[in-house]
């Protein structure tokens, strides 16, 4: 949720070891107080590089978060704004359906915005890898079919394919 590190150079490592075309950036966990807007992170309220966090940006001045994947990436990418979040599940899904980009950053500044998007990567349909805090994963389980408040059971994902968790950082609160 403040993208430590070099996420883009993960999130490559993720597309090319899984075969996907494009990635879902969602690091908004509101319950933490982590937002997305305007393609800015803000943590309550302030920009992420004006935080303690910019300690682990690598002297970047920046909360845009383009500019800070694009340190790290070799892939094109653009932003989702928040207006097609607010539309609804199927104008996100359309709207993944038809980028042009790898890597697509999401606003969101509500918990009912990382349950449109996760709504509406599954609906974009296959080649999407997505990528978020702790509250976009909240909502995937109902993305896939299930139950949100089923435990997994060995039949979960309803899918064949595999599921791959990653935590790149080692604050308390990950861990």
């Amino acid at each position: 949720s403040t993208l430590r590190g070099s996420a883009g150079a993960m999130i490559d490592g993720c597309l090319d070891g899984s075969g996907l075309g494009h990635a879902l950036i969602a690091p908004a966990f509101p319950a933490a107080g982590r937002i997305v807007k305007d393609g800015q992170l803000l943590v309550e309220g302030v920009p992420l590089h004006e935080t303690p966090f910019r300690a682990d940006l690598g002297g970047t001045r920046t909360s845009q978060l383009l500019l800070l994947l694009s340190r790290h990436t070799r892939r094109s990418a653009s932003c989702l704004p928040l207006a097609v979040v607010e539309s609804g599940h199927e104008a996100v899904g359309a709207a993944l359906a038809s980028t042009r980009t790898a890597l697509v950053v999401a606003d969101a500044t509500s918990d009912e915005h990382l349950r449109t998007l996760a709504l509406g990567l599954a609906a974009a349909g296959p080649g999407w890898l997505a990528c978020g805090s702790a509250g976009l994963a909240a909502h995937w389980p109902l993305a896939l079919g299930a139950s949100p408040s089923a435990a997994p059971a060995p039949s979960w994902p309803p899918s064949s394919l595999p599921v791959l968790l990653v935590c790149a950082s080692r604050h308390p609160a990950a861990l």
